[in-house]
Parts: structure tokens; sequence; C-alpha cells
């Protein structure tokens, strides 16, 4: 009996095979029956990681432009101030995963939402979405490598912390203060386990007590409880 491997990482080999297949015309179900996968699977790694290409690729024709906060994309940063903003950037489209444009070829649908194997692909002017192996690989690193960077409180501006300083405070919740953030302060959002965390490790201009919700909430011991027993009983 053959051993399921179908709940580990997609590997290298694997990710270069999908591209082989695609262009070969076979559809994800037979992909993922050919490399003991589930489809589901290979249509997500096929929608997530897949590329535009062509001349008309551009940050200005993204549908994401408006809400984007993409940052520290490039492998090589020199400045994180001025790379904290990617869709200013050249070099973004090309490692961008959340760029998407409008693409109104009827042909997609037939070869499951990318050009590959499409006969018309070399004659085709419009704007390519295309899986291959070599770009995706790169993104999954860009992904890990964004995921564990924001992470790290030294990072960030000292005005950003002091923001949150301000607002809890305040007696401003987290996650309002997390989800009602400044323009300015967007790229550099992190989750709310990470700011209690912050204030915990005392990164922060604050403490547990400016947290309302941690001070009146009461919690009951194994002693506490015995006593209220005891008074119950008698």
């Amino acid at each position: 009996m053959s051993r399921n491997y179908s709940n580990k990482n997609l590997t290298i080999l694997e990710l270069g095979n999908i591209e082989f297949y695609l262009n070969d015309g076979k559809s994800p179900a037979e992909i993922g029956k050919i490399l003991n996968r589930g489809p589901s699977g290979i249509r997500k790694e096929i929608k997530h990681y897949s590329s535009y290409f062509g001349v008309a690729r551009k940050c200005s024709n993204c549908l994401n432009k408006d809400n984007c906060h993409q940052k520290f994309l490039c492998e090589n940063i020199i400045d994180k101030l001025k790379c904290s903003q990617c869709k200013f950037c050249v070099n973004a489209v090309k490692y961008c995963p959340n760029y998407k444009v409008e693409n109104d070829c009827e042909l997609l649908k037939k070869n499951h939402h990318v050009c590959n194997g499409c006969e018309l692909y070399h004659k085709c002017k419009k704007v390519k979405i295309k899986y291959q192996a070599e770009t995706a690989i790169k993104k999954h690193d860009i992904v890990q490598r964004v995921s564990r960077t924001d992470t790290k409180a030294d990072k960030v501006p000292q005005d950003y912390k002091n923001y949150l300083s301000d607002r809890i405070k305040k007696g401003i919740s987290p996650d309002i203060i997390l989800n009602t953030l400044p323009e300015k302060y967007k790229m550099f959002k992190i989750s709310t386990p990470t700011l209690y965390d912050w204030i915990d490790k005392g990164l922060l201009d604050c403490c547990n007590l400016d947290l309302r919700n941690k001070v009146s909430r009461i919690r009951y011991g194994s002693n506490t409880l015995k006593r209220n027993m005891l008074k119950a009983i008698n």
C-alpha cells in the first residue's frame, strides 16, 4: 500500500511537474492522481501562485491597487522605509501574490483559468495568466519571509508604537485599534495576539493595567471556588 503524502507541502519537484502537466493539457484532477495529491490542493496552487505575463502588466492596471499594502517583496531590501510600499516599484509586479487584472478571455474557462497549454498563447496580445514553477517558488518564499519579518517590534517605527500605546491608555480595545488604523500605519498592521504579546513583554509604553477588559475580568482560583461552596453549604 502506497503512502499518502496529500497533507504535506508541495515540493519543488512537484511544482515543476504541475507546470509540465498543465502545458501538456491535463486538468488539476488528472495532475492530482499522477502526483498522489488532492485535486483541491492542485487547484489552489494554480489559482494563488499563477503569474501574469505581457506588456500590459503594470501596478496601475491591478484591481487591488487602491487597497494595496504589500511591502518587502524583493529579496535584497536596501532601505526599509523606501521599500515599505511596493506598488510604486517596477519589480513588484513580478512577485506580488495579490496582483489581479481583468481578463475576459473565454478560453481561460476551458484551460482551468490559466494560459498553459493554449494553442493561441503566442498569438494572443492580452495579459496572460500562466503557472510557472520558478515564479511560484519565489512567491512561496516571499509569503514566508513577509509573514516572519513583520512580527518583530524592532522593525516598526517608534511613531507606530506610540500611537498604539496612546490608544490603549485611552481604554480602546486592541481589536478596534488594529481595525481602524490610519492609512500611514496600515502597512505595519499586526495581529491582536501579537499586540498582547508586545504589551506583556513591555515593548510598548503601556501595561496590562491599561487594558479595561483584562482588569475588569474576574478570575476565580481553586481556593476561591472552595470557599464559595462552603458558604453555600452553610
